[in-house]
């Protein structure tokens, strides 16, 4: 059907009149003069020169109206406009687009409309303020199916709750290079005991040396609380790897006879499991989810010694948990028994 009304417009009244013009006549004339000067006049230089000449230029006349004809149809521009569409819209063309022109790009289809705008003039911060978050994604890159597993105990001698934390995650590149793997603590008392780097095949291994298991002085104007950093960098030959694992063991010496073992997200993530297990008398007091985005699954709530905390979407950068954990004073034991 699409055809059959294709040839229809070509060959429609209009169509008809547009290719019928003083061009198509004056490119007939020359070609039909070109054959009369051969049929009249015997072969010579001077007469083919001017035979060739009439009917070089009469088919290129002709061709010439062919194309105008064809260019003012609707079907080529319609072509054409979706060619270019087409090409504008694809990802090869957007990805070589710079930051900024992608910027407006998302703007123009993302924006609320001036109507809603006039409502709210400070909403036009609130998307840019996304969009922006958005295009950090292909420089920072992402983690997926991070696990954190953590054993308490108590040192009886040091009379603190001793936190032994084993993290392991997937971390994705997409434009740029690899990111460091940056720790951040609000105490001086965690220690990295080990640091690993897997090839994404697990046949290359790179462990950390003990300098870049070290927390180092660090501060931070939007959150105050954070004392130290410890900064993990990728061998070169490892940035060749669209994603590398990370396996980190890291202890921590609690103040006293309680902890609180918090996480917090610093880019986004697919998939999270927070495991948390009690010894030597400790109990889990508090457990709390600071999340604006997907639901999370906690199992294991009817134990005071153990917790778990799922989540299986995606989780923006600033997503955080912590638990709380404490070891009972003796006079409480005592209470509980009387």
């Amino acid at each position: 059907m699409k055809t059959k009304k294709a040839i229809i417009n070509y060959l429609s009244l209009d169509s008809i009149m547009r290719f019928v013009n003083i061009w198509l006549f004056l490119s007939l004339f020359f070609i039909v003069l070109s054959y009369m000067l051969a049929e009249a006049y015997p072969p010579s230089f001077h007469i083919n020169l001017m035979i060739k000449t009439f009917e070089a230029i009469g088919i290129a006349i002709f061709v010439g109206n062919i194309f105008t004809f064809v260019l003012g149809t609707e079907q080529f521009v319609d072509y054409i406009r979706d060619r270019v569409l087409s090409l504008m819209t694809s990802k090869e063309f957007i990805s070589k687009l710079p930051k900024e022109e992608k910027r407006n790009i998302l703007a123009h289809v993302l924006l609320p409309s001036a109507d809603v705008s006039k409502v709210d003039s400070r909403i036009t911060d609130y998307y840019y303020k996304h969009i922006d978050k958005s295009l950090e994604i292909s420089e920072i890159g992402f983690r997926k199916s991070m696990k954190v597993d953590i054993e308490v105990t108590f040192d009886k001698e040091l009379n603190k709750i001793i936190a032994t934390w084993e993290i392991e995650h997937t971390s994705y590149r997409i434009d740029g290079p690899h990111r460091d793997e940056i720790l951040y603590c609000d105490t001086d008392e965690f220690k990295i005991l080990e640091t690993r780097i897997y090839s994404p095949n697990g046949d290359n291994c790179y462990r950390v040396d003990e300098e870049g298991n070290e927390f180092n002085p660090y501060s931070d104007k939007n959150d105050p609380t954070l004392k130290k950093q410890s900064k993990a960098s990728l061998p070169t030959e490892f940035e060749k790897y669209k994603y590398i694992t990370m396996y980190r063991k890291i202890v921590n010496h609690e103040r006293d006879h309680w902890a609180n073992l918090a996480l917090k997200l610093e880019i986004p993530t697919h998939g999270l499991e927070f495991s948390v297990r009690c010894h030597d008398g400790i109990e889990i007091r508090e457990v709390n989810v600071f999340s604006g985005s997907e639901a999370f699954d906690i199992y294991n709530e009817e134990s005071i010694t153990k917790r778990k905390i799922s989540c299986k979407g995606w989780l923006n950068e600033g997503t955080g948990l912590h638990v709380i954990v404490a070891k009972p004073h003796a006079s409480a034991k005592l209470e509980r028994v009387a």
